[in-house]
């Protein structure tokens, strides 16, 4: 009887040495192959964002009358636009980004707009100048900036009160837009001028 409990028990023990011998091979292993470890791979993802600075200045003295700031929507057709300049792919796009054009409706961003809905008449849309990409020293983030002037006292039909619109396109009168965005209204009378400063961020963090 005391025989086959020595037995026993010798055989348990025997199981429970292999057990712990398995675990800790299995965690050797695991250590000196790392490739049978699995990990979550990072979840990288892009983003373009668009920022818009506008001030309304009088024309003769300089005072700033009014100052707006809003973020915009990317429109669906300005997506395409992106990547038909990006990898010179076949869809719709007559060229970069060049003019400004405002108006009068301020419905909010939408992807499906196709730039102002309400276009001040016969206000043209005007070029954008000191069009800045910096330098790579984060190649992370690039922030591109575009800038317009509406000039009342030039153009009197941009003389106009409840702007409160704007897109960006790249096109002088037909074209695509690439972004929309809304502001609480303002107006040009006289000399007034109206600078339109559109910031946007590409960032992959």
């Amino acid at each position: 009887m005391v025989t086959n409990l020595m037995i026993q028990s010798n055989y348990r023990l025997g199981l429970m040495v292999m057990a712990i011998a398995a675990v800790s091979f299995g965690s050797s292993y695991a250590l000196i192959n790392p490739q049978t470890v699995e990990t979550n791979a990072s979840n990288d993802v892009s983003f373009v964002n668009g920022h818009v600075d506008l001030v309304v200045r009088d024309g003769e003295t300089g005072e700033i009358k009014a100052y707006r700031q809003s973020d915009n929507d990317i429109l669906n057709v300005g997506m395409q636009v992106l990547a038909v300049e990006l990898f010179a792919a076949n869809g719709t796009s007559t060229g970069p980004l060049s003019h400004i054009g405002i108006g009068t409706d301020g419905t909010a961003p939408a992807g499906t707009q196709t730039g102002v809905i309400t276009a001040v008449v016969n206000c043209a849309r005007v070029a954008t100048t000191d069009i800045e990409v910096p330098g790579t020293a984060d190649p992370a983030t690039v922030v591109v900036t575009s800038t317009a002037q509406i000039d009342a006292g030039a153009d009197a039909d941009c003389a106009v009160s409840g702007i409160q619109e704007a897109a960006i396109y790249n096109d002088l009168t037909a074209g695509q837009a690439f972004a929309r965005n809304t502001f609480s209204a303002v107006t040009l009378a006289g000399t007034d001028t109206l600078d339109i400063t559109w910031t946007f961020t590409f960032t992959d963090t």
